[in-house]
C-alpha cells in the first residue's frame, strides 16, 4: 500500500514538474515571439516597407496596418514552433507528432524566406541605382531631344524617353532579382516560368539594341542628306524651274524643298523597316516587306500629281499669256489636267483600279457630253448663220449655172 503511495506520489511530482516545464516554455515561446514580432514591424517601418505592403491589401482589422497584420502573422508563426516540446511535456506526444513536420517545415523555410527577402531587398536597392544612373545617361547623351525631335510632344517626365527606357531597365533587374528570390525559396513551379521568360528577353535584348540603332543611324542619316540634297537642287536651279512653269515669281512651292523631304522620309522608312526585320518577327517582317514593296507605287504616284500640278499650271500660264480673255478656258484645261493626274496616281497606287477608270471615263464622257451641249444651245445662232450664208452662196452658184446655160445655147 505504501509502495503505492509512493510511486503515485512519484508520477504525481514528475507530472507537475513536466507541467510547470511546458508553463515556463509557454512562457518564453510568448516572450521570443512577442520578441521577434518587435523586431520584425520597427525594421519594415524603418526601411519604409508600409506603403509597399499596403498595396497588396493585407491589413490589420483593429489598426488598418499591413505591417501590425504581418507581425501578428510572425508572432503565431514562432509561437507554433514550440507548441510540439510543450505538449511532449504534457504528455501529449500524439498529438506532437502531428505539429512536428509542421514546425520541422517552418524551421527549415525560415532560412530560405530571410535569404530571399534579404537578396530581394538588395535587388530593388540596386535596381534603383542603376535606374537613376541610367536616367541621367540617357538624358545626358540628348535622348529627350530625340523625342522632341520625332515630334513627341512630353507634358510629364515620367513620359520622357530617358525616364521610359530606365524604367524598363529597371523592371528587368526586378525580374532578375524576384528570381533569384524565388530560386532561393525553391519553389521551382514559379521559379523555372520565370527562368526560361527571363533566358528569352535576355536572348532578345540584343536585336533590340541592333534595332534601335538601326533606326537612330537611318534618322540622323535622314537629318544629314536631306539639306545636302536641297541645297543641290536649289544650285541647279529647281526652285527657278518650278517659278517659270508656274509663272509666279513669289511662291511657297519649292520643288528642292518638296523633294528633299522625300528624300528623308524615304531613307526613315527603309531603316525604320530593317530595324523591324533585325527584331525577327515574322509579322513585323511581312509588314516591313510589304511597306519596301509598294515604295515604288509610292514614289510614282508622287511624281505623276508632282508633275500634273506643274503641267496643268504650266499650260494655264501659257493659254492666259497667248489669250487674255480664255481664262475660263486655261482654268477648264488646268482643273482637267490635274483630274486626269489625280486618277493616274489612284490607279498607280491601287486603289480599286476598276472603279477608277470606270470613274474616269463617266467623268471624260460627261464633259464631252457638256461640251457638245454647251456648243449646241451657245452656238445656235452663230451655226445659223453659217447655215444660211452656205444656202445663199448654194442658191447664187446655182443661179449662175442656169444663166450660163441659157447664154449658150
Amino acid at each position: 500500500m505504501i509502495d503505492s503511495f509512493n510511486n503515485l506520489l512519484a508520477n504525481l511530482i514528475a507530472g507537475l514538474g513536466d507541467f510547470f516545464v511546458a508553463i515556463i516554455i509557454l512562457l518564453v515561446a510568448f516572450l521570443v515571439a512577442h520578441l521577434v514580432k518587435k523586431f520584425v514591424t520597427r525594421t519594415l517601418r524603418k526601411v519604409g516597407a508600409e506603403a509597399w505592403l499596403e498595396k497588396s491589401g493585407l491589413k490589420d482589422e483593429k489598426t488598418g496596418s499591413a505591417i501590425d497584420f504581418l507581425g501578428k502573422l510572425v508572432f503565431l508563426l514562432v509561437f507554433i514552433l514550440f507548441i510540439p516540446t510543450i505538449l511532449i511535456r504534457l504528455g501529449l506526444e500524439g498529438i506532437a507528432l502531428t505539429f512536428s513536420p509542421f514546425t520541422s517545415a517552418i524551421v527549415a523555410y525560415v532560412p530560405k524566406v530571410i535569404g530571399a527577402i534579404i537578396i530581394f531587398y538588395i535587388g530593388v536597392y540596386v535596381a534603383k541605382i542603376i535606374r537613376q544612373l541610367l536616367k541621367a545617361l540617357f538624358k545626358k547623351i540628348g535622348l529627350d531631344k530625340l523625342q522632341e525631335k520625332l515630334g513627341v510632344e512630353v507634358t510629364d517626365d515620367k513620359y520622357a524617353f530617358a525616364n521610359v527606357l530606365a524604367g524598363l531597365v529597371y523592371v528587368i533587374v526586378l525580374l532578375i532579382v524576384a528570381s533569384a528570390a524565388i530560386e532561393v525559396l525553391g519553389i521551382s513551379a514559379i521559379a523555372q516560368p520565370v527562368s526560361i521568360v527571363l533566358a528569352s528577353l535576355f536572348n532578345y535584348i540584343p536585336s533590340v539594341f541592333i534595332s534601335v540603332i538601326l533606326f537612330i543611324i537611318g534618322y540622323q542619316l535622314a537629318k544629314i542628306l536631306a539639306p545636302v540634297v536641297e541645297n543641290i537642287l536649289a544650285s541647279i536651279g529647281a526652285d527657278k524651274l518650278t517659278k517659270n512653269l508656274l509663272g509666279k515669281e513669289k511662291t511657297k512651292f519649292s520643288l528642292s524643298k518638296i523633294l528633299s523631304e522625300v528624300v528623308r522620309w524615304l531613307i526613315i522608312v527603309i531603316f525604320f523597316v530593317e530595324a523591324i526585320n533585325a527584331l525577327n518577327l515574322s509579322v513585323l517582317t511581312n509588314i516591313g516587306a510589304a511597306i519596301l514593296g509598294y515604295l515604288p507605287a509610292i514614289l510614282s504616284a508622287l511624281i505623276i500629281m508632282g508633275g500634273g500640278i506643274l503641267v496643268a499650271n504650266w499650260v494655264e500660264n501659257l493659254i492666259i499669256k497667248q489669250y487674255s480673255k480664255q481664262k475660263a478656258l486655261a482654268l477648264i484645261i488646268k482643273v482637267t489636267i490635274i483630274v486626269v493626274a489625280s486618277f493616274m496616281t489612284l490607279s498607280q497606287l491601287g486603289f480599286a483600279k476598276s472603279i477608277v477608270n470606270i470613274a474616269f471615263i463617266i467623268i471624260l464622257a460627261g464633259l464631252a457630253i457638256a461640251f457638245a451641249i454647251s456648243f449646241g444651245l451657245g452656238g445656235r445662232e452663230f451655226a445659223t448663220r453659217r447655215l444660211s450664208k452656205l444656202e445663199e452662196k448654194f442658191c447664187a452658184s446655182s443661179t449662175d449655172k442656169i444663166e450660163d446655160e441659157v447664154n449658150n445655147k
